[in-house]
């Protein structure tokens, strides 16, 4: 008979527990990246629009203007509650700081070339006897000069400021020597000095402005180093050459601070197209993050003191990134299961092989199918839902298939009990004809029959000729002629003989002749 319980044994390979595991630990970070879309659409909208406007002002010249926008987005994005430690908000209130300092040393740089146009007007019309109006350049170099320091704490603005002020002053001083006629020696000595310088430094200079025009801020930073050396070596009095220090490291700084504004550009965009690769290929993002580490160590050894916060800032970005990166390499299912590719398609076959011997009834091959699925990926819905219906399927079949063998076996009894053996009488008589004999010796049979009485009758699993022997043998004994009654079995070649197991007690034959 088919059981009607079917049970199976699923193993699970390991890679499928570590799966299990890994999902555990990334779900974690479902609402963590929930709350960072929510403050990524929030600075979309609020804060960035306002940096975007103040890059423009900047462009534009308008310095103060380009101030106050950076003031407004760190105050919109210190209004944000998601802000407070997320590390996308530290690093947008980074780049919006560094901005702000970035045009606040803009702003003071032009306010210092401003002083140094007034310085050159005024060094036009020295010794031409219009004192009033260089006196007015100076002053106005002078308060340029003092606003530019008074915006930027920059030790390099601080020390250009101080030396214009001083130049200002040095001026307005000659002026009047040269005024009185006092110095003609020293104004001479003065012409013949700023001869020098410009022969010598003011090509160096010319030059390094034409390299920073082109974007050649390395080349110009040492060009700018040679102008300066040259100006050192000149036999020319010190405040002839604090004046052309102080342009030379005017142009430096613009140099150095373009040269920075390179750096930390490059190195942001490669830290967020690494970001923008994080998801599809770790690999490739984690080597945009190293480039943008090394372009923060070259911009700390070209230009030293300089960009601190933000570059620290975008190293600081790209470690972590890369430090995610590897995680996410590492618990990625390519590491985990490196034939996860060949195992989805043979998947996929087994489902679809499946699905065919499920529409052909074919259940077992189908559950087979399934099976197979389900030891490859254990949460494959398709394959657990299908197992389900088959294991229905086979419980149901099983269950008519029990049912039916058992009607079967009952019908096979009720024939065999209707089929009793017919005995036969030992004795034959010669007197009588064939049609009295049989009348008279079935008389006797059923009188020996139901008047032998078997005292006790008890036979177990035993088949029905050695039960039928064993009765012939006790009504032989238990008859007072001692003739008894013989019984012949003969079954079919094809028919099975049955086990019989009867227990009887003062009996007549008939009675057991009826259970046989």
């Amino acid at each position: 008979m088919t059981r009607t319980s079917i049970s199976r044994t699923v193993v699970f390979p390991a890679w499928a527990v570590l799966l299990v595991c890994g999902a555990v630990l990334s779900a974690g970070s479902l609402f963590a990246q929930d709350l960072s879309g929510k403050l990524n659409d929030a600075l979309d909208k609020e804060v960035f629009p306002l940096q975007n406007e103040a890059i423009s002002l900047k462009n534009e010249k308008q310095f103060e203007k380009a101030v106050k926008k950076c003031d407004q987005a760190l105050k919109k994005l210190d209004s944000m509650n998601e802000a407070k430690k997320s590390p996308i908000a530290q690093d947008t209130r980074v780049m919006l700081q560094s901005l702000k300092k970035d045009i606040n040393a803009s702003w003071s740089d032009s306010l210092l070339a401003e002083a140094a146009r007034e310085l050159d007007a005024a060094q036009e019309i020295s010794g031409t006897g219009q004192s009033s109006q260089l006196a007015s350049h100076c002053e106005k170099a002078k308060e340029l000069s003092r606003r530019a320091m008074k915006i930027s704490s920059s030790e390099s603005v601080k020390t250009r400021g101080n030396a214009m002020i001083q130049i200002a002053a040095d001026r307005i001083q000659i002026d009047k020597s040269v005024a009185s006629q006092t110095d003609k020696v020293l104004l001479e000595e003065r012409k013949h000095q700023l001869a020098l310088v410009k022969q010598q430094t003011i090509p160096l200079l010319e030059q390094a402005q034409k390299l920073n025009a082109s974007a050649k801020y390395k080349e110009a930073d040492l060009v700018c180093g040679r102008a300066l050396d040259s100006l050192e070596k000149l036999a020319v009095s010190d405040k002839c050459k604090m004046e052309y220090r102080v342009k030379i490291l005017q142009c430096r700084s613009e140099v150095r601070r373009n040269l920075l504004k390179f750096y930390v550009d490059t190195a942001r965009q490669n830290y967020l197209s690494a970001v923008e690769q994080s998801r599809e290929n770790p690999a490739r993002s984690s080597g945009l993050a190293n480039t943008a580490v090394q372009l923060v160590l070259e911009a700390r050894r070209n230009v030293p003191g300089e960009g601190t916060e933000e570059l620290k800032a975008i190293e600081d970005a790209c470690n972590a990134l890369i430090k995610s990166n590897t995680f996410q390499n590492n618990t990625s299912l390519t590491s985990i299961d490196p034939d996860g590719k060949s195992k989805k398609e043979d998947i996929r076959v087994l489902l679809r092989e499946g699905e065919v011997f499920y529409r052909n009834r074919l259940y077992a091959k189908a559950r087979d199918s399934f099976e197979q699925a389900i030891i490859l990926d254990p949460y494959n819905e398709r394959a657990i839902s299908m197992l389900s219906k088959i294991y229905q399927k086979i419980s149901r079949v099983a269950t008519l298939r029990r049912d039916n063998e058992m009607l079967e076996r009952l019908n096979e009894l009720e024939w065999k009990w209707n089929q009793s053996p017919l005995p036969k009488e030992i004795e034959e008589t010669d007197d009588a004809g064939p049609a009295e004999y049989t009348q008279a010796a079935a008389a006797r049979i059923e009188e020996k029959l139901n008047t032998v009485i078997i005292p006790a009758f008890e036979v177990s699993e035993q088949p029905v000729s050695e039960v039928l022997k064993e009765l012939g043998n006790l009504c032989k004994s238990n008859d007072s002629s001692s003739v008894g009654i013989k019984f012949m079995y003969s079954p079919t070649p094809d028919q099975d003989e049955p086990q019989l197991t009867l227990s009887l007690v003062s009996v007549p034959v008939s009675v057991i002749l009826k259970y046989l």
